[in-house]
């Protein structure tokens, strides 16, 4: 028999991933990082294996970004002739 995953609200998803409530909320309706599992009308949901997917996909972006700068950095840097 599965067990019932336990849920949690937006603030606690925020404060587990360690950012503000709104900030989730904006990565998740821009599609930022994939939506809750679970919704019942006018609430998020989100499950452990949300938030573990959601940091994973927040991690992922933060090193794309960071590899994105170092490129600019060498594309900016002068040449030598």
């Amino acid at each position: 028999m599965d067990s019932i995953p336990k849920l949690h609200s937006l603030r606690e998803a925020a404060r587990q991933l360690d950012l503000p409530t709104w900030k989730l909320a904006y990565l998740v309706d821009r599609g930022d990082v994939a939506p809750p599992s679970a919704q019942v009308p006018g609430r998020r949901l989100f499950t452990d294996d949300d938030i573990c997917r959601i940091q994973q996909q927040l991690a992922d972006r933060a090193a794309a970004s960071r590899q994105d700068r170092s490129l600019d950095g060498r594309r900016d840097a002068p040449t030598s002739n």
